[in-house]
């Protein structure tokens, strides 16, 4: 899993809700943007990922990745629903999007060091 690649991927979220908030044009699938299983973070942590699922970290990460995409789906929702969306207000900091997405980079911070710690451990034992 490239825990870096998932940040950048998920941080684009920003920008995109952005455009979409100011020309709704359907680009955007509520239910799949709602779901935290259908980016590759979320079929790592339903998959291979899921033999960390006794970790209080994969917890944590695998809780703000649902926050996460449950607030990106709530603004776009709301948006195509035609009631106007303040872009600083929905997305800005403080807001349910960006700290979600702050606490999604805090959570993959303690996968990645528990996963290293781990590899190494198994090293050691060899």
């Amino acid at each position: 899993m490239n825990f870096d690649s998932e940040i950048t991927i998920h941080n684009q979220w920003r920008s995109r809700i952005a455009e979409f908030i100011k020309a709704p044009d359907g680009s955007i699938n509520v239910a799949d943007l709602g779901s935290d299983r259908v980016c590759d973070l979320g079929r790592w942590l339903y998959g291979e990922g899921a033999k960390w699922s006794s970790s209080p970290e994969y917890a944590a990460l695998r809780f703000e990745h649902a926050r996460f995409h449950q607030a990106a789906a709530r603004v776009v929702a709301t948006r195509q629903r035609g009631e106007r969306v303040f872009e600083q207000i929905a997305l800005g900091a403080g807001s349910e999007f960006a700290d979600s997405l702050a606490a999604i980079e805090r959570a993959i911070a303690k996968v990645r060091l528990r996963l290293t710690n781990n590899a190494e451990a198994v090293g050691a034992k060899r």
